[in-house]
């Protein structure tokens, strides 16, 4: 690192001398532009490069690879052009894995295919959606997933429990965008300053939208709880239990993500103080758990704990806000 001075010249204007080496590596000469951006908390960015076209980032995946796993991978990791290709010719059943992948990532089409290659693009710029719209799509469809979870345990309804499995495929989907948001906005301040954001908010955000996710698959552990109990009716006194610690949970979740976007501690606090509410009902409800014949009690226990973890998860994302 180098310090250096700033340094006054005529009236009013300030400049400060580049290193060197760095307008060196740049190819850079006097007279050619520098971009200047200015960053939320307050850094100044050079970016000597800002006008020049990016090409896009190609990845090369061999068919015998993991390629399920390479394809996501190098979606998150921001390349623009992914190619599948293979020695042989690309079976039926690889081909209908890999557009079931692409299903669950938001703006990536097939653009090539043949016998032994098949490309995909993703034709969605990262700077498209804030990232803030984004946690807060995920946080809707999970929180209208954990409250039909609860409604699904409460009247055996084993059609919406089902639905509720689908729809966390929507919650992957968009945790997967903010992912590769956020990567696109560590490496590119251009990105950054387009989504408004700094380091410290991707760091954030990453977490938060992690949690989010995770919240959503406590919803479906709930709803194939449901399906497992098949129609067995949960006790009365536990089920209002339950239904208490949902309440809760869904406060904690709401207060956590409005403190995180509006940057409110207050709220996070209202949020954590509900959080030792929640502790003293999931000692109540195991305990209720306990007196309960074994087949059934092994799934009461995991919804108990599904919604504990709930709780949990949330409450981290108001630790967020301070």
């Amino acid at each position: 690192m180098e310090v250096r001075r700033l340094q006054k010249t005529g009236g009013s204007t300030f400049f400060i001398s580049l290193p060197k080496q760095w307008i060196k590596n740049m190819g850079l000469k006097q007279g050619d532009p520098i971009a200047i951006y200015i960053v939320k908390d307050g850094r100044l960015i050079l970016d000597p490069r800002y006008g020049e076209h990016e090409q896009p980032k190609t990845a090369v995946i061999d068919i015998e690879q993991d390629f399920s796993r390479e394809i996501i991978a190098k979606y998150l990791y921001g390349y623009d052009v992914i190619e599948i290709k293979s020695k042989n010719r690309i079976s039926r059943e690889d081909r209908k894995t890999i557009k079931n992948i692409i299903q669950r990532l938001i703006g990536v089409e097939i653009i090539e295919e043949n016998s032994r290659r098949i490309v995909l693009q993703c034709l969605i710029s990262p700077t498209s959606l804030p990232m803030d719209k984004s946690l807060k799509r995920m946080y809707l469809i999970t929180s209208k997933m954990h409250e039909d979870s609860m409604i699904a345990l409460a009247e055996n309804d084993t059609e919406l429990a089902e639905t509720i499995i689908h729809r966390d495929e929507e919650v992957d989907r968009l945790y997967f965008l903010v992912v590769r948001q956020i990567r696109a906005a560590l490496q590119n301040p251009y990105v950054a300053r387009k989504l408004e954001t700094t380091q410290l908010e991707c760091l954030d955000y990453r977490i938060a939208a992690k949690n989010i996710e995770a919240i959503a698959d406590c919803a479906v552990t709930i709803a194939e709880k449901v399906l497992l109990l098949n129609g067995k009716k949960v006790p009365q006194n536990i089920l209002e239990q339950m239904q208490k610690l949902s309440k809760i949970a869904q406060k904690i979740h709401k207060l956590a993500l409005s403190a995180l976007l509006k940057k409110n501690t207050q709220l996070a606090v209202e949020a954590l103080n509900c959080k030792q509410e929640a502790i003293k009902i999931v000692e109540e409800l195991n305990a209720k758990i306990l007196k309960q014949q074994l087949n059934i009690a092994v799934h009461l226990s995991a919804i108990a704990d599904a919604l504990n973890k709930i709780v949990t998860y949330a409450a981290d994302i108001a630790d967020l806000a301070f």
